[in-house]
């Protein structure tokens, strides 16, 4: 029973974790902003959710697969980010970058395109300055 309890708390953490990655692909602007929440979410993830399969089984059988294929991810998680990277930069895409000025001197609002009818609907995203300056 213990053993269930602790599978279903690591499957949830490992379910998060793999939300987090995706919410990330889909809010970050460019690649190389996707591939850093990406690379580290999505890499916990699956080490949760494999720890949640190899839990309850009980068999070391599957303790030593579920362990391999964690540090499988872990280890080549990083150097499939570099790669893509790496094409990302060869292709001649720019990362996008903000105006040091611009971003230091006043807060920025956005509304998210699943707000932009609804004023009331409190779903803005607001990047405030780092010395905590408001218009």
């Amino acid at each position: 029973m213990t053993s269930q309890i602790l599978a279903l708390i690591a499957a949830c953490i490992g379910a998060f974790f793999m939300l987090v990655a995706a919410i990330g692909v889909l809010r970050m602007r460019d690649v190389y902003m996707r591939l850093h929440c990406t690379t580290k979410a999505a890499t916990l993830g699956i080490v949760f959710l494999l720890a949640a399969a190899a839990i309850p089984s009980g068999d070391i059988g599957v303790w030593l697969r579920c362990a391999a294929a964690s540090i499988f991810s872990i280890v080549t998680a990083p150097v499939v980010a570099h790669a893509v990277g790496a094409a990302a930069i060869r292709s001649g895409l720019q990362p996008i970058v903000h105006d040091s000025e611009k971003r230091h001197s006043r807060i920025e609002t956005t509304v998210l395109p699943s707000a932009r009818n609804t004023a009331q609907s409190g779903v803005f995203a607001a990047r405030t300055a780092a010395h905590g300056e408001t218009s």
